[in-house]
């Protein structure tokens, strides 16, 4: 029930209000319970990161088109625009720092949790294996900036501009390293 709260109250108002006096006021019970069942808000925030993580990957996995990589994307643009505050509570307010490191172990998760997607593994075989990092990173960097330009109110899009946005892009991208693969210049 405590998760249950922080995480409404975070989809509600952003992880900055959840406290254990929100919460127990939400419950309808003393700040007792809250802190004996968590020493202090990381552990709670984590959890409803977890949950909100799972939410954005059912937004992730709907079918909006045809092709299960731009559905992802279309999915985490979408995610932003329809759950700002959760949005903002894992990317913007407590991001993960990345580092090339952690693009590589990001790649790994997505591969783990994307991968059994049916045609998601077949474009991402599609893709050379000394591009997919780099690519990868580019689209993520579009994808983001997109969303969080979305979210934030500063473009209001259709889905049909988001998905052509983010279709050229992520096409735009594999031709780029394509070219620089082949030494061609810019």
């Amino acid at each position: 029930m405590i998760i249950d709260a922080a995480f409404s109250i975070t989809r509600e108002k952003g992880w900055k209000a959840v406290t254990a006096r929100t919460i127990s006021k939400r419950l309808e019970c003393s700040t007792m319970p809250i802190y004996s069942l968590f020493q202090s808000m990381e552990p709670l925030g984590t959890e409803v990161k977890t949950r909100a993580g799972s939410l954005m990957q059912e937004f992730q996995k709907r079918a909006y088109t045809e092709d299960p990589m731009l559905n992802i994307a279309i999915g985490y643009v979408i995610f932003a625009r329809d759950e700002l505050n959760l949005f903002r509570f894992l990317f913007i307010d407590n991001p993960t720092r990345l580092s090339e490191k952690a693009t590589v172990l990001q790649a790994e998760e997505f591969t783990k949790e994307f991968g059994s997607v049916k045609g998601v593994r077949e474009a991402m075989d599609q893709i050379p294996e000394s591009m997919s990092n780099p690519l990868m990173l580019k689209s993520w960097i579009f994808t983001h900036g997109l969303a969080s330009m979305i979210g934030e109110g500063v473009l209001t899009l259709t889905d049909e501009t988001i998905r052509s946005l983010l279709l050229s892009a992520g096409g735009a991208f594999f031709m780029w390293d394509q070219m620089q693969g082949k030494g061609e210049k810019q």
